[in-house]
């Protein structure tokens, strides 16, 4: 009888250890999953906020997505009539900017305004010559008389030359 006691302590020990392991394991997972549920729902929150700025951004007119109207009026009082086409096609107009010369008979060139990018007082441009191609960096100031001045800050050639 004392024997079938133990045996049945035991068992109940067991039962009662592997509920109560059970019941931890549940709430550890329970945990976790409340843990990915907060993170889909902030990811969910972020795309949708981005969703809604792309959308924003496409609303505006383009010359907005580059310079913000303040530069743009005072581009404007300086003789600019068009700040964004006139100060890339500014840039266009000055292919001797690029320190690369052309391979196979090509000249270095910036051939379209959509490849240039203005951000504030900077422009990022890509130039080639048909063959090889690279980018750079510019600064650049505009006058109270409307002239452009341009600072090359990095130029990088793709054929792995960087100046």
């Amino acid at each position: 009888m004392n024997k079938e006691r133990i045996i049945w302590s035991v068992v109940v020990a067991a039962v009662l250890a592997l509920t109560g392991y059970l019941y931890y394991q549940n709430s550890v997972l329970e945990k976790e999953q409340t843990a990915r549920n907060e993170l889909r729902l902030g990811l969910l929150k972020e795309n949708y906020n981005l969703k809604i700025s792309i959308d924003e951004l496409k609303k505006q007119p383009e010359e907005d997505q580059e310079l913000n109207k303040w530069a743009i009026e005072d581009f404007k009082k300086s003789g600019l009539k068009d700040p964004v086409h006139d100060i890339k096609a500014d840039l266009i107009s000055h292919p001797e900017l690029i320190p690369y010369e052309g391979v196979l008979g090509g000249r270095m060139g910036f051939h379209s305004e959509k490849d240039l990018k203005i951000i504030y007082n900077w422009v990022f441009a890509s130039f080639e010559d048909g063959h090889i191609g690279g980018f750079m960096v510019f600064e650049y100031k505009v006058s109270s008389v409307g002239k452009i001045s341009w600072k090359v800050l990095y130029s990088y050639l793709n054929d792995g030359e960087n100046k």
